[in-house]
């Protein structure tokens, strides 16, 4: 064989190591992407979303609902002095106060001040112990400031304690009572809010009529009512493309479980925000895409369950 015929059989052989080289990479990538890639699940046609009886007092338009359920956090831990003892709501001259232990789960809704310089308008739904709805209904005849009648309801105006302030601060607030239920709201604008609210019992409640609410909290809760606490919030996240964050907490095997599922506008957006989210969550165990929303899991030890309860 020539000099010249041996180079070229020595390219030649070059040439086709490096295209043998070059596919295997390719195939080596292409497969470690592929299975880089989040598998997309899809929410089934049609799915049951059972909404809780205190849900119908939410009136539309809220950015945030939180509800913290005493009476599992009770069940599931098995702990009744986890939380504070204090009282969540002392009014001025009332003897009845309502203490943790006597109250099943407060639910609060917040709305956004018209007054861009005040704090956000809070509704809170308390579901009190029979014995206690009693007496407190009976105080608030004898000792309410002034009522507001309203569609068959009494609207009574009070003098609330603020908590947690290093000096006592008292604030006007409105209180009704329907079904076992307290509404309660405090600053002058929550009357408005309270009437708002028992409108919503007077017809479908729009809020949580919304497909994306619907479809978050399908998500979220396994089932409602046996979760210690969550929230709902369209308030901006880390992610800018995230829509809603919705947040339960559980108690299972002496773990404290926390779920988030955050809502996009698109299937394409949730799998572009993938990184984003696992980035903020860097404790999570589980990412799942399912339509356009991300489901993630986290596990904490019981000890920060208190923690996660603030979070809320």
């Amino acid at each position: 064989m020539s000099r010249r015929a041996q180079r070229k059989a020595d390219r030649t052989f070059i040439y086709s190591f490096l295209l043998t080289f070059l596919i295997l990479a390719i195939a080596v990538v292409t497969f470690y992407y592929l299975n880089s890639l989040q598998a997309i699940q899809h929410l089934p046609p049609t799915y049951d979303f059972k909404r809780a009886d205190w849900m119908k007092y939410v009136p539309p338009g809220a950015e945030k609902i939180t509800i913290i359920n005493f009476t599992q956090i009770f069940i599931k831990t098995g702990n009744e002095s986890l939380l504070p003892g204090e009282s969540l709501l002392v009014f001025y001259n009332f003897s009845t106060e309502l203490k943790v232990l006597d109250v099943k789960f407060v639910a609060t809704a917040l709305y956004r001040n018209p007054d861009p310089n005040q704090e956000d308008l809070a509704l809170n739904i308390v579901r009190l112990e029979q014995s206690l709805y009693l007496d407190l209904g009976k105080e608030l005849n004898e000792k309410g400031e002034i009522d507001f009648p309203y569609g068959g309801h009494t609207i009574v105006q009070v003098t609330g304690l603020i908590l947690n302030k290093s000096a006592p601060e008292y604030v006007k607030a409105y209180v009704a009572m329907d079904e076992g239920y307290l509404l309660y709201s405090e600053g002058i604008r929550g009357l408005n809010l309270i009437k708002q609210s028992l409108d919503s019992v007077g017809g479908p409640s729009q809020f949580f009529e919304q497909q994306q609410v619907k479809a978050s909290l399908y998500l979220l809760l396994s089932k409602m009512g046996d979760e210690l606490g969550f929230s709902y919030s369209t308030f901006p996240y880390a992610v800018k493309a995230v829509t809603s964050t919705s947040t339960s907490i559980s108690y299972e095997e002496g773990l404290v479980v926390i779920r988030y599922v955050f809502a996009f506008g698109s299937t394409d957006d949730a799998s572009k925000s993938l990184d984003g989210v696992k980035k903020a969550n860097l404790e999570a165990t589980d990412f799942q895409i399912v339509d356009n929303y991300i489901v993630v899991t986290t596990k904490y030890g019981s000890n920060l369950l208190l923690r996660e309860l603030r979070a809320l």
